[in-house]
């Protein structure tokens, strides 16, 4: 026959194991990061973006063919924390590298990103660069990456860059 006293410890390990497992899933509840271009929880692209920089037709790591047209968006509102700066026409240049055994390749192609309206806070871009694959030939998958940097028509800070890596379709 059973008593009390052996049904106590069986009784105390299930209460703690409840206790576990309720006090888990509120912590996860609470450190559980909400769905975002950042951070998304299913197969939506995470677009580029710094500073008020935002690429928007080409997702991080999307497959790309050459010439590769990059379009999008700086939006510098009011108040902002940081703002890419744009002058006379253009938000900076672009280059694009290729991944090689060492690195990065020297720049295969530059292009300054003209901008729609330099003068609003908030304007279009596009910028189109090249690369002839037929010297290289470089397999589908091969990994690029193409670089902003913006500009600094007064040479006293260090430009923002954003790097946006994508592969050859």
């Amino acid at each position: 026959m059973e008593t009390n006293q052996n049904k106590m410890p069986i009784v105390a390990v299930v209460a703690v194991l409840i206790l576990i497992i309720v006090g888990g899933t509120f912590i996860y509840s609470k450190l559980a990061v909400a769905p975002s271009k950042e951070n998304p929880v299913d197969n939506t692209p995470s677009y580029a973006s710094k500073c008020g920089l935002t690429i928007e037709n080409v997702a991080a790591n999307g497959e790309v063919e050459f010439p590769l047209t990059l379009t999008g968006t700086v939006n510098n509102p009011e108040g902002a924390d940081c703002s890419w700066i744009m002058f006379e026409g253009q938000a900076g240049v672009a280059t694009l590298h290729y991944q090689t055994k060492d690195g990065w390749s020297l720049p295969v192609d530059t292009q300054p990103i003209p901008v729609e309206n330099w003068m609003s806070t908030s304007t279009a871009f596009s910028v189109t660069l090249d690369f002839d694959n037929s010297i290289e030939q470089l397999p589908s998958g091969y990994e690029f990456k193409v670089i902003f940097t913006e500009d600094d028509p007064s040479g006293e800070q260090t430009p923002d860059t954003l790097g946006l890596p994508v592969t050859l379709k």
